[in-house]
């Protein structure tokens, strides 16, 4: 999806490729270099596909990015925060996947 206008945009398989969607923890990891991605899956053919989901639970400490992603061309852009504490702002506050971003943002 392109977040600036809110679209979705197709993307063509390729044959014998792998695709991994990432979450909100390898964005705050990552100092916002990865990004996690809104998406939605359509099927326009009739072929046989393998989808696999696999949630990986977080670190039960504080996750933050590690210093070599952070310096004065890439300010620390999240406040640092456990898996848990993401998934219980997704929860309470009825989010889904990178709203809870916003709410740990430095500003």
């Amino acid at each position: 999806m392109d977040n600036a206008s809110g679209k979705f945009f197709p993307i063509s398989p390729m044959p014998n490729t792998l695709a991994i969607i990432l979450g909100d923890m390898a964005s705050i990891w990552s100092n916002g270099r990865l990004c996690n991605v809104k998406h939605r899956v359509q099927c326009n053919e009739a072929t046989e596909r393998f989808s696999i989901a696999s949630f990986l639970l977080g670190p039960t400490t504080d996750m933050e990015p590690p210093s070599e992603f952070v310096d004065a061309e890439h300010p620390r852009l999240y406040k640092p925060i456990s898996h848990e504490g993401i998934r219980n702002i997704r929860t309470i506050k009825k989010l889904v996947d990178g709203e809870a971003l916003k709410l740990i943002i430095y500003e």
